[in-house]
């Protein structure tokens, strides 16, 4: 999996999506604003150990690559697609995408049934940034 550079407004925005070098997901990430600029102002909690980063999220000041140096974890939107047997006995996707799986299995119970369910997919989109000023799409 490819991770993204660290940043530290995302990373506190979405502690979720905070990742090691080799892998390791944090538990808690502080990043202490009005402390004097003596030693590191970044902690996160690995393993149930709290480490101290730059705010690059790089353990080490030198730039020396390290297992514990933060990234973040691409954004993935999920939907999910209903798919139906039409009269001819033809596979028919829904054109209606669900934002979550009890949703689009509620709407595929009111289906006629000369239009049978067969079963509900999810569908993952390509990683990519949020905008904040874009509508989010698949």
């Amino acid at each position: 999996m490819t991770y993204l550079p660290f940043d530290l407004e995302v990373a506190l925005k979405h502690p979720e999506r905070v990742i090691t070098r080799n892998g390791n997901k944090i538990s808690e990430i502080h990043y202490f604003e009005t402390a004097k600029p003596v030693g590191y102002k970044l902690y996160a909690v690995i393993n149930g150990e709290a480490e101290a980063f730059n705010v690059d999220g790089e353990y080490f000041e030198d730039e020396t690559e390290c297992i514990y140096d933060l990234f973040l974890l691409p954004y993935y939107k999920e939907k999910f697609v209903n798919v139906y047997l039409d009269d001819k006995g033809e596979l028919v996707v829904a054109d209606l995408l669900h934002d979550n799986l009890l949703d689009a299995k509620e709407i595929a119970k009111h289906m006629p049934l000369s239009r049978p369910y067969l079963k509900t997919i999810k569908i993952t989109s390509l990683p990519y940034e949020p905008n904040c000023n874009q509508k989010e799409t698949l």
